[in-house]
């Protein structure tokens, strides 16, 4: 079976590897495996929300579902004006770069609306 490749795009590419940098829990080379093995079937992407069905030992295939919680327009435009006073995370993107600043600021922002 070939291997899958993921993250063909730039940006595909760049949110990758700022993701594997804050992933503490190894999450994404696992998902990566299972991927690359053929145990991810149904893979759907709805708005949101991804969702896949995943052989595994059991006799059954288990669901295991990802929600993006959606960024409220102001908290977005907070985030791209404080991105935009960053000169380095600017110069980065400018030069093709996605600093995982970026996703750390991002994480903190919908932290903030979740407590809210």
């Amino acid at each position: 079976m070939a291997i899958q490749k993921f993250g063909q795009t730039w940006w595909g590419s760049q949110w990758l590897n700022a993701l594997s940098q804050i992933d503490y829990s190894n999450r994404l080379p696992r998902g990566r495996s299972y991927a690359n093995n053929g145990s991810v079937i149904d893979l759907k992407i709805e708005k949101n929300t991804v969702s896949a069905k995943v052989k595994g030992s059991r006799k059954t295939p288990y669901a295991v579902g990802l929600v993006v919680p959606p960024l409220p327009e102001t908290t977005g435009i907070e985030l791209l004006n404080d991105l935009a006073q960053d000169a380095v995370t600017v110069s980065k993107m400018l030069n093709r770069e996605l600093d995982p600043k970026i996703l750390e600021r991002a994480f903190l922002a919908t932290r903030l609306i979740t407590r809210a």
